[in-house]
Formats: C-alpha cells, sequence, structure tokens
C-alpha cells in the first residue's frame, strides 16, 4: 500500500513490547520486509542474517525473501545454491502441512525460469500458464509479476 513511513514507525515504535526472546528476531524479520519492499536489498539481505530462524513459518518466509533478492539482483549462482539449501530444508521438514507443498512448487518453478531468459516469450507465457494453474504455490503473484 506504499505505506512506508508508517510502517517503520510501527515496527520501532511496538518493537520493546516483543518478547524478549523473540525481539531482536522478529524485529530483524520485519525490518528486512520493509527494505525489501523499498527495493533495498543489501539491508534486507543483512538483517535476515541476523535472525534465528526458530520460527519454521518465518523461516519459509524469509527463505523466499533471500530467493527473489537473488532472482531481482541476477545473482544466479547464489540462487542455485540457495534453491538447494531450501530444497533440503523441505526435505528434512516433513511437518510443515501444505506449506510444503507450497514451497517445493515455488522452487520447482523457479528452477524453471533459470532455465530461459527473458526473450524466451513463448516459454514465459507457458510457465506463467503453469504457475496461475498450480493451486498450491507460495509467492504466486511474484511469479507471475516476472514471468510477464
Amino acid at each position: 500500500m506504499g505505506e512506508f513511513d508508517w510502517t517503520r514507525e510501527f515496527i520501532e515504535t511496538y518493537r520493546p513490547h516483543l518478547h524478549p526472546r523473540e525481539r531482536h528476531s522478529a524485529y530483524c524479520y520485519n525490518l528486512a520486509i520493509w527494505y525489501f519492499w523499498r527495493n533495498d536489498y543489501d539491508q534486507a539481505m543483512t538483517l535476515l542474517s541476523e535472525m534465528d530462524f526458530a520460527d519454521p513459518l518465518t523461516n519459509l518466509d524469509a527463505r523466499a525473501i533471500l530467493l527473489k533478492i537473488y532472482y531481482e539482483r541476477g545473482f544466479y549462482e547464489a540462487l542455485e545454491s540457495h534453491l538447494d539449501s531450501f530444497q533440503t530444508y523441505l526435505n528434512r521438514h516433513k511437518n510443515l502441512g501444505y506449506h510444503r507443498e507450497n514451497y517445493l512448487n515455488l522452487l520447482k518453478i523457479v528452477r524453471k525460469m533459470l532455465r530461459f531468459g527473458p526473450q524466451d516469450r513463448q516459454e514465459r507465457a507457458q510457465l506463467a500458464n503453469d504457475v496461475k494453474q498450480t493451486a498450491a504455490l507460495a509467492e504466486k503473484e511474484w511469479l507471475l509479476r516476472c514471468l510477464v
């Protein structure tokens, strides 16, 4: 919604009200998202590296943010490595319910995106159609923005 000033103020104002054990990680996570939406990817990556990934769902989202940063910045070698480690994480954590399938599908689609370039319009259109038809898929809107 573009309410960056309000959001930043909210993050700073309510930071002291978080449980001390989780305060730093929650703060870093939310601030990383704020920087991501401001396209300040360096700050977002720095903050994500400071997080303690205790909560599995926060862990999944943080990994997805890193995936998007690597892709958008064209860091394809780092992205390949990240996809492998993300896949390993999902394979080890079978108790993630439907989230596991959503993120496994995300990894599969991103791997396909890496196989062709921006000029391959037909392949991109077919993959966009696949994305639209995949019910269990994390980051669907972002994928479609990348493919169109």
